[in-house]
């Protein structure tokens, strides 16, 4: 049996990169109690990261930030022994990254620069250490800035980087436990599937549609995990939308919905099936928009498509439809390079259900 303890031992004696291995100074850091102590730190605010990127028991664990900022310290105790060591530094911007907590305005709270900073130190720091997960952490928090050009560029980066992701024959016997799969989040190789379906994204929000649909092709080609193929799917429905290719775009919906990944009596996942019907991959917990209201375009998309699949008597998706595309304009969607094209289907959508 594989204990967490053991498993977070073997991850942060590992070296990460160049840098960390011209100055770990072999077991020499062992006998050496500040460096030894810098490394029990290390240790404990690994475990708790690991801890806060899980499942979280409201009931009894505390609130994801409050384990990222005992993380976080925990990290800055260990950098006083062990000064600039890129594993340090590299858990230290995860923390950054996913730290979030409600705001007074009733929207989410981050700490977006940080982050950013604590990346660029990381490449800083060995250019050679997970590099491919560094540039789509950076894409990512450029993408929450909609700073979409600089998105792209860092998605484009991780591709050239990543690895195709090994064949564990020891998979087919040995079923990860929550931890182990949150550690091989942190130290395996990013999707290339899942890169290319978040740069095609982030491609078609700069307005690059047809470079975005080629990308969304690759991505339905290469992703090696459903969840990803699904997304790639949806992502290419509404890109031939925007390019002008509706018909296409509905047959392309009605595939996303047909090879909806999550299953319908799943103990987890039941009751998001429940709500969410053929759309719930759309809805997971590590699925996410930028900007948010993306996923009312997504929905009307899937709604006129089901509409129009039951011959146009399915009235409810029609209003469903309507509704998406008023909340896509509703929560900032008028300043969307795509408002005028999202006015353009609400009023068809009108016209059709006057008639």
């Amino acid at each position: 049996m594989r204990s967490l303890a053991a498993a977070l031992m073997l991850v942060a004696l590992a070296p990460g990169g160049a840098q960390a291995q011209r100055g770990a100074g072999g077991w020499e850091r062992y006998l050496e109690p500040d460096r030894a102590q810098g490394e029990r730190y290390l240790h404990l605010g690994l475990r708790r990261l690991v801890t806060a990127l899980g499942d979280l028991d409201a009931s009894l664990d505390p609130p994801q930030h409050l384990l990222l900022e005992q993380a976080l310290l925990r990290f800055e105790r260990a950098r006083v022994t062990l000064g600039d060591d890129p594993r340090l530094a590299y858990y230290r911007a995860h923390a950054l990254s996913a730290w979030e907590r409600p705001a007074t305005d009733g929207g989410t709270e981050h700490r977006t620069e940080e982050a950013i900073d604590a990346w660029t130190r990381v490449r800083a720091l060995d250019p050679d250490l997970y590099p491919a997960r560094v540039a789509s952490e950076l894409a990512v928090l450029h993408m929450r800035r909609h700073e979409f050009a600089v998105a792209r560029a860092e998605y484009e980066r991780a591709l050239e980087r990543a690895v195709p992701r090994p064949v564990e024959l020891g998979e087919r016997f040995y079923l990860p436990t929550g931890p182990e799969r949150r550690l091989r989040f942190l130290h395996g190789p990013v999707d290339r599937g899942t890169l290319y379906g978040n740069l095609a994204e982030v491609t078609m929000l700069a307005g690059d549609v047809e470079a975005a649909l080629a990308s969304y092709r690759a991505a339905i080609g290469e992703s090696g995990h459903p969840v990803s193929r699904a997304l790639a799917q949806w992502g290419l429905a509404l890109a031939l939308e925007r390019s002008g290719d509706h018909d296409g775009a509905i047959r392309q919906a009605q595939r996303a919905l047909e090879a909806d990944p999550i299953p319908p009596q799943h103990p987890v996942f039941a009751d998001l099936h429940r709500r969410h019907g053929p759309f719930s991959v759309l809805h997971l917990d590590s699925v996410f928009f930028e900007p948010p209201y993306e996923v009312h375009a997504y929905e009307a998309l899937g709604h006129e498509a089901l509409w129009t699949d039951q011959g146009g008597d399915g009235g409810d998706h029609l209003t469903r439809a309507r509704r998406s595309w008023r909340l896509f304009l509703a929560e900032g969607g008028t300043a969307s390079r795509f408002a005028t094209l999202a006015r353009e289907r609400l009023a068809r959508l009108d016209a059709a259900a006057d008639d």
